[in-house]
């Protein structure tokens, strides 16, 4: 302000009169000029300075912007009316009131009428005041959550808050929520509210009923008790089939529950029971309803072509669920990929082959096309096809075929934007760039540059309806007929189909006429243009009649053997008008006419009358063929020794496409599983290295190329590579590129360029390919250095734990009778300190074992006991199972390779360990297992190490079991099953290959360490079965035995599988916190646990010394183990999972009720 009222040397009092009147006008300007500014953009007060505090400037912002008060002055801030206005105009401005006025009722008044969520802006008074909550709540109900604690125990606003939204319940005060009053009305209008009441209104019946019946997901929450309820579980899956997911196993057996919940949704099928997805008839039903569903079948119906019929006719993509035999089935895969082309991908390698399928598959769905072999995209019927459903498939066109007029004529008819992928002389061709135009004007950018700058060209294929006159005017007349005639060629083309009139044949009819005011009807009125071209009389009608007779004539005439049209077509030209009418109406008597009075010269191209009345030599055909101008469609060529008719330019033949010779099909000696497309780019700095793959894996280049990606404007100088790069290709070695300008040259200097390969991988083995996202290095860092820390404690803690468990272990062995009674695996402070090794590395283990029934007669024995029988069995997923198993069991035995008790170091480690080694190099190695395997047990007795064996011989991506190898079940003894699946966000399983967003990648053990090492977490769920005891038929055939064994251990893999899916849908935030929790207090226990062990176990040792140096004998600690093992028979039936919930694995947090029977995620749980 001081520089409006500038200080002067003059004492003139005049003058200064003169300057404050000055500055008060430049004041009053700025202030109109601010107040201008305001009501054009009310944030614009941020920059007022001053007239921040002006009231009128103020509320001429808020008037426009209601957040704008936000920048006024706290002086304003606290005027009721610029308040009022501002949140008038926005309600969320009462956040920038003051604390009075937010408390002010008629304020609060105007905010939350304007939204009921403005409620939480205002002050105590207003929240506690019943008439303003209730006008928020009659507004937005999910405003009750801000008010009051008395508020929210009043029945009627609560009632008026439940009326608007029901989700609002979870708000309202505890009582409430007992009341049948309150509660009823919001769940007959949304019953996933059922998850904010107490557990007695979620056991009661009559409430879950009324829940169900508007949300069928809800009996989610309902109690265990009331998920067996029959009456409220069909009430739930006639709303929703998938709540079947939710009824007890009792009722996902039921026929009634079953039969509604896969009417409603036939997806429903995978949560019923065995019984049902083995039932043939009902599963016909189902899938019939959705071909999808054939997923969940079971029972071997998935190889059923009946079964699989249904579905493939009723979804093509139910191809992918049928077995790889009805893959191969030519009434199976024909009826899936009518339905869905894309559906060829899914098929045997054997009707990949398969031309005709492969038709069948673009034309319903073009892009198919992709999906074609190498051989089969060079072809130009099927890729005229594709394109003619969806131009855009040009781009996965050979080289040839994008140079090919017909294949990109039919491209850029149906797209124009397809331009951008045909050759550059295409890109350039008049007929071609007209189409495209006409079709898309966009196509403009993709027109070869000379091409592009003739204007009046380019406005002829942009205009809508061009003037033929008008924009031809300058042409020479031959150019601009030709041009007129191809650009109506895509008004005349869809009628010409109708007709039965190739495109060809009617061109070469246009080029007859010789002004462009005859063609104009053809863009203007093409149907009444070709009705007319019919009637006329002159040579033009003439060679309209002979186009139109051609589709029913010329089949004819071959069947006849009469020769082709070429031979047919100057025989009619000497036709009457009469005859060739006759010619159009009955091909067959027209043919018969001129049987009598023509017959084919041998050695000549032409025929020749034999009745005197017209004789056509050559010469006179020549002549008489002249009087057309274009001959394409006639497609004349001399014969051999003939008479060559051809010596001028315009009876030049069209060049024409044989159709393609049939492939010859091959038998694949491999089975299919996994097939992808996948591409490969890097800069031309890097080396492309492609491969080699495992064993069987086939690999095959689709396309290369290299040059500048991403600018249209070097896209045409790619240079094609896909030859070079087939050639290079070893099975052995892969492909490995590099210096790629020496190999191909450079397509453009000084530009960045990258070298691209698309190729298909076939054979893979699906349970060789993990689904996993893999980290890069630079994220993992931070984390692998941490773990670096962290297992330099692990190992120090384990070594420590080693050394006294050594020492106890000898002086034990040293003053027994047993020199070999104890070992390092026994020892409690070795397990300890190896389990908080585990937990340094972020593996979290979860162990549950099912209950052993009680046998009479038979001492009841702990499921935790893993000393019942001789071997563990456990399926395999990564290098981590036996680390983890070994210490969740105690350190069960395990078999290694030849040499490993000679490693320094190791070696010691894992003779204390009791590892037995088998020599893997010999070729009797597997002979050398299964004795190993028998000296075990011969020597095994109850309460001694048991020795754990992994029977399906390799690791898989642990979606599935493995078949088994029968190694294990030779000796005919109990075995104690157990299954594990890994839960963390990154999964360990060690397969050869891994597939991230559809990408098939391969994986070592370098890249596989590393991602293990950048993880924080690695838990994993383990379920421990009760001992299988073989019976007589068992124990006399191994494979009986493991098959047997493998069933039931892969039942409780998919259980435990499911029920880990459905639990991490529902509670992955909470479980990832509660994870972290459980890690920190696992890992500070286990460290204590095995310090205060070490510590005891230390003590121990001393009196025992002390007890030999006085010549006592020791008192041994009675055993625990039982002297005889006890274990379920093998006709028992295992628990299953909504009872072994109740019995589970002790857990720090007891889950909600509504978790015990699993099931997909409510899609509005919060």
């Amino acid at each position: 302000m001081l520089l409006l009222f500038p200080v002067s040397p003059s004492t003139d009092p005049a003058r200064h009169l003169v300057m404050i009147d000055e500055a008060a006008q430049r004041l009053e300007a700025a202030r109109q000029e601010a107040l201008a500014a305001v009501k054009v953009d009310g944030l614009e007060l941020r920059k007022m300075g001053d007239f921040r505090a002006e009231k009128e400037v103020v509320l001429a912002a808020v008037q426009h912007t209601g957040m704008a008060l936000y920048y006024a002055s706290p002086a304003l801030r606290d005027d009721l009316e610029v308040v009022m206005a501002a949140v008038e105009q926005h309600w969320m401005a009462l956040q920038y009131a003051s604390e009075e006025l937010r408390d002010d009722f008629d304020v609060g008044l105007r905010a939350v009428k304007a939204n009921g969520l403005a409620l939480r802006e205002t002050g105590p008074q207003c929240k506690d005041n019943a008439n303003l909550v209730m006008e928020a709540v009659s507004n937005d109900g999910r405003a009750l959550q801000y008010a009051s604690e008395n508020l929210r125990r009043d029945n009627f606003v609560v009632m008026e808050a439940l009326k608007h939204d029901p989700e609002a319940l979870e708000f309202a005060d505890e009582e409430l929520k007992d009341s049948l009053e309150v509660i009823m009305p919001a769940l007959r209008r949304d019953g996933a509210v059922l998850r904010f009441l107490p557990d007695a209104m979620r056991d009661n019946g009559d409430v879950a009923l009324d829940a169900v019946q508007t949300c069928g997901l809800a009996v989610a929450y309902a109690s265990l008790r009331v998920r067996g309820d029959k009456e409220v579980i069909l009430a739930a899956v006639r709303a929703d089939g998938f709540a079947l997911a939710y009824a007890t196993q009792e009722l996902q057996g039921d026929e009634d529950v079953v039969d509604a919940a896969c009417g409603e949704n036939p997806l429903a099928l995978q949560y019923a029971s065995d019984r049902w997805r083995c039932e043939k008839d009902f599963v016909k039903g189902v899938v019939g309803n959705d071909g999808l569903a054939l997923e969940f079948v079971s029972g071997g119906l998935s190889n059923d072509k009946e079964v699989c019929m249904e579905a493939v006719s009723n979804t093509g993509a139910a191809l992918i669920h049928c077995s790889a035999q009805l893959r191969d089935d030519d009434d199976i895969v024909r009826t899936a990929v009518n339905n869905d082309g894309l559906q060829f991908l899914h098929v045997s390698p054997r009707l990949r082959h398969d031309r005709d399928l492969l038709l069948l598959a673009v034309k319903r769905s073009p892009r198919a096309l992709a999906h074609a072999l190498v051989d089969q995209i060079h072809d130009q019927e099927v890729v005229r096809t594709a394109v003619a459903g969806d131009g855009m498939v040009l781009v996965w066109a050979p080289e040839e075929l994008r140079d090919d007029e017909e294949v990109v004529y039919a491209a850029v008819a149906q797209n124009g934007l397809a331009l951008e992928y045909a050759s550059g002389r295409l890109r350039s061709k008049c007929e071609i760039v007209l189409a495209a135009l006409g079709q898309n004007p966009e196509a403009f950018v993709y027109v070869m540059p000379g091409t592009r700058d003739d204007v009046r060209l380019m406005a002829l294929g942009q205009a809508r309806r061009p003037k033929l006159q008008e924009m031809l005017e300058e042409r020479e007349l031959p150019t601009a007929l030709r041009m007129a005639s191809a650009r109506l060629r895509m008004f005349v083309e869809p009628l010409l189909q109708e007709l039965k009139i190739s495109w060809h044949d009617a061109r070469c009819v246009f080029h007859q006429f010789s002004t462009l005011e005859e063609l104009q009807p053809a863009i203007d009125e093409p149907k009444a243009f070709l009705e007319k071209l019919r009637r006329r009389e002159d040579e033009i009608g003439h060679a309209w009649a002979i186009a139109s007779a051609r589709f029913s004539l010329e089949p004819l005439a071959m069947q006849q053997k009469l020769g082709n049209w070429e031979e047919l077509v100057p025989v009619m030209l000497s036709c009457t008008r009469k005859e060739l009418q006759l010619a159009e109406g009955n091909g067959k008597r027209f043919l018969d006419i001129l049987k009598k009075k023509i017959r084919v010269a041998k050695g000549q191209s032409a025929w020749s009358v034999l009745d005197g009345e017209i004789t056509l030599t050559p010469a006179e055909l020549k002549a008489q063929l002249k009087v057309m101008s274009d001959l394409e469609f006639l497609g004349l060529r001399p014969a051999e020794g003939g008479v060559d008719l051809t010596n001028d330019q315009e009876l030049q033949p069209a060049e024409r496409s044989s159709p393609s010779e049939p492939l010859e099909t091959r038998q694949d000696q491999t089975q299919e599983t996994v097939s992808r497309t996948q591409q490969m780019e890097v800069n031309e700095l890097s080396t492309l290295q492609l491969g080699p793959f495992e064993a069987g894996v086939t690999c095959e280049i689709l396309r290369a190329w290299y040059g500048v990606a991403g600018d249209e404007r070097y896209e045409r100088r790619r240079i094609d590579a896909t030859i070079h790069c087939r050639n290079e290709w070893n099975p052995t070695r892969g492909l490995t590129l590099s210096n790629y300008n020496k190999l191909f040259g450079d397509p453009a200097p000084l530009r960045p360029k990258r070298m691209f390969v698309e190729y298909r991988l076939s054979n893979l083995r699906s349970c060789d390919v993990a689904n996993t996202r893999y980290e890069s290095r630079l994220a993992l860092a931070p984390v692998i250095a941490a773990k670096a820390v962290t297992n330099l404690v692990g190992v120090g803690v384990a070594g420590f734990g080693y050394a006294v468990g050594k020492v106890t272990t000898t002086v034990q062995n040293t003053l027994g009778s047993d020199t070999d009674a104890h070992h390092v695996a026994d020892s409690w402070a070795f397990q300890a300190a190896f389990s908080a090794w585990l937990k340094c590395n972020g593996i979290v283990p979860s162990v549950s074992f099912e209950p052993i029934p009680a046998v009479p007669g038979r001492p009841k024995f702990v499921a935790e006991d893993m000393r019942q029988t001789p071997i563990i069995l456990c399926n395999h997923v990564c290098y981590l199972d036996g680390m983890v198993l070994a210490s969740v069991f105690h350190g069960p035995k395990i078999i290694a390779m030849k040499g490993t008790l000679n490693v320094p170091v190791i070696g010691v480690f894992a003779k204390d360990i009791g590892v037995i080694e088998v020599d893997r190099s010999d070729p009797k190695s597997r002979a050398a297992t299964i004795k190993a395997i028998e000296d075990h047990v011969a020597n095994w007795q109850p309460g001694r190490q048991p020795l754990l064996l992994f029977p399906e011989g390799t690791t898989s991506n642990g979606q599935g079991l493995l078949e088994f190898r029968k190694g294990a079940f030779v000796p005919g003894v109990p075995v104690r099953p157990a299954v594990l699946c890994y839960t963390g966000s990154w999964d360990p399983a060690n397969t050869s290959y891994r597939e991230t967003d559809g990408k098939i990648q391969a994986i070592g053990d370098t890249e596989w360490a590393e991602q293990f090492l950048g993880h924080i977490f690695h838990s994993l769920q383990i379920r421990v079965l009760p001992p299988y005891e073989p019976s007589e038929e068992e124990k006399a055939d191994p494979q009986l035995y493991a098959s047997n064994v493998r069933k039931v251990m892969s039942d409780a893999h998919a259980e435990l599988r499911k029920e880990v899916e459905l639990k991490a849908k529902q509670h992955s935030i909470q479980a990832f916190a509660q994870k972290g929790v459980d890690f920190v207090e696992d890992l500070s226990t286990g460290v204590v646990n095995g310090m205060s062990s070490v510590i005891q176990k230390t003590r121990d040792i001393g009196s025992l010394g002390a007890a030999a140096l006085l010549g006592r004998q020791p008192d041994r600690p009675a055993s625990g183990s039982p002297t005889t093992p006890v274990w379920e028979g093998a006709g028992t039936r295992r628990t299953r999972l909504h009872q072994r919930a109740a019995s589970n694995r002790s857990r720090r947090h007891k889950p909600e009720s509504g978790d015990a029977a699993g099931g997909p995620a409510m899609p509005d749980e919060r």
